[in-house]
């Protein structure tokens, strides 16, 4: 069998909401800009030589703003990793950067163009390629990387420290405007995994409705990607559903194949 990756996704209004806000974009799929999620749970390979990319977006703000945020954020990815996939082996993280300021500029575009105060997204991301995988966040919405040493956060929280009541307010997200003098900058982490691992991406539609030990759980007893998905869909939605339910998980199968041919780009020696 060839090496791959495995992956499974989807995207549920939860019980609370009147309208998802979240969106992504994996193996060219993608939401449309008003939606009610995904049709259960999708899954799908990758077992090519070219640049794997993930993306995940949560979008905020009142008026269907936040679906039009994380829409234009998801099909802004998947143009740009498209378009520009050559580049990604020069300088991943310089391409990562761009990446995020393009698709800030668009979120800014639309809102200016629509005359809206403030809307913004998220965005949680991975791409492999070569010998190399990143991950890549702006913004709360999470990436795990679970193996044999059990599950572990690789992106980077950004909210004000202190307290506050109910969500903190996030420090960096897509809809940020430079020309106020703030500055776009995500979190870049260089991974390693072997064959076997999994990588999860998920909006807080699930990590405010699970504990990290169920999923830890979940995915350990687990064996399909699939499955898994669903099991965790499920318990966010019995545990109350307050918030759209976003996941795409990811896992590293095979011997050889792949991996072989582009340098085992998890990083195996």
């Amino acid at each position: 069998m060839s090496d791959r990756i495995e992956y499974a996704y989807t995207s549920n209004i939860g019980r609370r909401r009147g309208s998802n806000e979240d969106n992504f974009w994996i193996g060219g799929e993608s939401l449309p800009m008003l939606n009610k999620g995904t049709e259960g749970v999708l899954e799908g390979t990758f077992s090519d030589d070219s640049l794997f990319f993930a993306g995940l977006f949560d979008g905020m703000g009142g008026e269907r703003c936040g679906e039009a945020a994380s829409y234009l954020a998801a099909e802004e990815f998947g143009r740009f990793c498209r378009e520009q996939e050559a580049s990604f082996a020069k300088d991943p993280v310089k391409f990562i950067q761009n990446l995020c300021r393009s698709m800030n500029n668009k979120v800014l575009e639309y809102a200016e163009k629509e005359h809206i105060g403030s809307m913004g997204s998220t965005a949680a991301m991975v791409f492999a390629s070569g010998r190399n995988l990143y991950a890549a966040n702006l913004g709360d919405s999470k990436i795990f990387q679970f193996s044999g040493r059990g599950l572990s956060q690789v992106s980077e929280d950004h909210v004000l420290s202190g307290g506050f009541l109910g969500k903190a307010p996030l420090t960096q997200f897509l809809g940020l405007s430079e020309e106020e003098g703030f500055l776009l900058e995500p979190s870049v982490r260089k991974l390693k995994a072997g064959a076997g691992e999994w990588v999860l991406i998920c909006s807080d539609g699930l990590t405010d409705m699970v504990a990290e030990e169920k999923i830890a759980s979940r995915i350990e007893e687990g064996s399909e990607a699939k499955e898994i998905v669903r099991l965790l869909l499920e318990d966010a939605l019995e545990n109350g559903g307050r918030d759209n339910i976003t996941i795409l998980l990811l896992k590293i199968s095979g011997t050889g194949g792949v991996l072989s041919r582009i340098g085992r780009f998890f990083g195996l020696k």
